[in-house]
């Protein structure tokens, strides 16, 4: 059976709703990547493999610590 990617993006590593949608492709058998800025988070633990975007404190919910030529992509990414 193939292993479907999916790449999850949170600043913080601990969104609930990411969370849970984590655990949903899971136990379904998803390749799991995280994207956070948060070393060492739940998402960052729990996921198959990952990446560590260091863009510095969140300053605002919106999106903003995110880097700029990061953030185009997520709309499209997903």
């Amino acid at each position: 059976m193939p292993r479907y990617p999916l790449a999850l993006f949170a600043q913080s590593g601990e969104t609930a709703d990411t969370l849970a949608a984590l655990e949903y492709a899971k136990s379904r058998g998803a390749l799991c990547v995280g994207v956070t800025n948060t070393v060492g988070s739940a998402i960052a633990r729990s996921t198959h493999c990952g990446v560590h975007i260091n863009a510095g404190k969140l300053l605002a919910a919106n999106g903003a610590g995110w880097p700029g030529n990061l953030q185009p992509c997520l709309s499209t990414a997903l």
